[in-house]
């Protein structure tokens, strides 16, 4: 059940609102965004770090990220972590 996922989106870029923005696109897809924020410094692409234990749901993920973002990289999270899926948005 994707709506059980834990998910933060940072935003890394100068233009304020994205990280909003695509969580309401998570949420309209069926997802659980505990987060959305503002991180530094800017990163040059939009990325996603994901639990191994979640790895069932990453095309699922990219599908909505992909709306609005090509997705540049994808790395693995720590389990110890507080979220599922941390998504970061580029410059």
């Amino acid at each position: 059940n994707k709506s059980l996922l834990k998910i933060s989106v940072l935003n890394s870029s100068k233009t304020p609102g994205l990280a909003l923005e695509l969580k309401n696109i998570l949420v309209s897809d069926g997802f659980t965004v505990e987060n959305a924020g503002n991180i530094t410094p800017a990163r040059d692409a939009t990325t996603m770090q994901i639990k191994e234990s979640k790895k069932v749901y990453s095309e699922f993920v990219k599908e909505s990220i992909s709306k609005k973002y090509n997705l540049g990289g994808e790395s693995v999270l720590d389990e110890a972590d507080l979220y599922d899926i941390i998504i970061i948005i580029g410059k």
